[in-house]
């Protein structure tokens, strides 16, 4: 399971209601507004074989109110509550309304910059509404809201932004014109009722909803040219649903990439099939049941998480050849959306250990007892890294070296009877390298003697 931090989480709730006079309706929490994009019937219950309340025109404002349905969205117009089938279709003008929701208040700023000069500030979601101000490069706005329909709009394929300029004027912006980075805001505000979905094919995400990577591609968030420059690698698993697309009846789902700065968009926007996925309400369920087969909940107990929403358990290949089997536990958990590593082993007796966090561990086994030696590197984020060297020792792994950062470590290699360091510059991070000894300005060689580290030469 891969994971990366989501900065798009683009809300997928869907909404009930019920007559204007009624106590549950005076509870109900406006989320949002919303544009009617033709004219449309507002429904009784969420089911278009109710009662029609009423027919409300096109270009209509109407309220959205919270509601988990994930069919039909609950809006109110008029003191009249209803539902309005939800769709997200490419080609707006075959939805019913073009919905907005609110950006959260506790957000520490709701602030950006216009890309491009002479950017139009429209009164309403639409390429024909009326323009109300041209907005100058580099003009600040506040975020009132974001919308939830994708639309493409000459090279780009983004939602429209309701917007306060500096001197008070409010309206609409298309968010091909403005930085990606703002959409990380909605990370705050649009957590009440996520979906996920479970990659089951990482090489089947594209740049738009129904292009492949090698057609020519619909416009994208970053604009043509730059659509399918994402890392695969990072992808795949358990992800986080932050949009939707309807093309051609296909639902297409979003998860961001997105590195900007202030000259525009240097990341990609990544769409992927409902025929590539599985749609996950319950994740913690749902891994739980995939995992089955592995799933022990004793490691999660030795891990003492409590509050994960995904997991995978994964078997390291190196335990064929060794006594102890080892684990990597992959899991996210509910507060953030920040992914953990961490190995545990195995022993002989089926009783679990805990053994480190990191990403990357390397095996060697310099004394021929089929209890291995274990180095973990680890990075602080400025190109420097650390190390330990685990052994094992007293019924246990015990960390017997370790380098900082001021010790320049910068590769490591087990050999047959011995471990090998490198030091300033042999290779580039601090990866298991069979060469390093060709560039490296020092090297350290270590032994294991009756169960004791020893420094040795060559």
């Amino acid at each position: 399971m891969k994971k990366v931090l989501c900065l798009v989480l683009i809300e997928l709730f869907f909404f009930d209601c019920k007559s204007s006079n009624t106590i549950v309706e005076a509870t109900s929490v406006i989320s949002g507004f919303a544009y009617t994009i033709q004219s449309v019937p507002i429904y009784k219950d969420p089911d278009t074989k109710t009662e029609i309340l009423l027919t409300v025109s096109k270009g209509s404002r109407l309220e959205v109110m919270d509601h988990p349905n994930r069919e039909f969205w609950k809006v109110s117009y008029n003191e009249n509550v209803g539902y309005i089938p939800r769709t997200f279709h490419t080609e707006q003008k075959s939805n019913f309304v073009s919905v907005f929701h609110f950006v959260d208040h506790r957000l520490p700023t709701r602030e950006i910059q216009i890309l491009g000069d002479k950017v139009r500030l429209r009164e309403k979601p639409f390429l024909d509404s009326k323009v109300l101000t041209a907005l100058s490069k580099n003009s600040n706005l506040e975020i009132i809201a974001i919308g939830k329909l994708f639309q493409s709009i000459e090279t780009y394929f983004d939602v429209w932004y309701f917007v306060k300029s500096k001197n008070g004027i409010e309206g609409f912006v298309y968010g091909g014109f403005i930085p990606k980075f703002s959409h990380s805001i909605q990370l705050y505000s649009n957590m009440k009722n996520p979906l996920w979905m479970d990659v089951r094919n990482p090489d089947a995400f594209v740049a738009s909803p129904g292009t492949d990577e090698f057609a020519e591609p619909l416009s994208s968030y970053c604009g043509k040219g730059r659509e399918n420059s994402y890392n695969r690698k990072i992808h795949g698993g358990i992800e986080l649903i932050s949009g939707i697309a309807n093309h051609k009846g296909i639902n297409y789902y979003l998860v961001d990439e997105l590195y900007n700065d202030m000259e525009g968009c240097s990341g990609v926007t990544l769409w992927i099939s409902e025929k590539e996925v599985t749609l996950v309400e319950d994740v913690k369920a749902y891994t739980e049941k995939k995992y089955a087969k592995n799933f022990d909940p004793k490691l999660l107990k030795i891990l003492k998480v409590e509050n994960y929403k995904a997991l995978s358990v994964r078997k390291l290949e190196e335990s064929e050849t060794y006594l102890h089997n080892f684990y990597q536990i992959e899991y996210d958990l509910r507060d953030n959306n920040l992914g953990h590593s961490t190995f545990v082993y195995q022993d002989p007796k089926k009783d679990y250990f805990h053994l480190v966090e990191a990403s990357q561990l390397y095996f060697g086994d310099m004394n021929k007892d089929k209890i291995p030696e274990i180095f973990v590197c680890y990075t602080d984020g400025l190109n420097s890294f650390m190390g330990d060297l685990f052994v094992f020792q007293n019924g246990d792994y015990q960390s017997v070296l370790q380098f900082t950062p001021e010790d320049e470590f910068s590769g490591v290699r087990f050999t047959e009877d011995r471990i090998e360091f490198a030091f300033d510059g042999a290779v580039d991070g601090c990866p298991f390298d069979e060469r390093f000894s060709e560039t490296a300005k020092k090297i350290s060689r270590y032994k294991l003697v009756n169960g004791s580290l020893q420094k040795s030469k060559l």
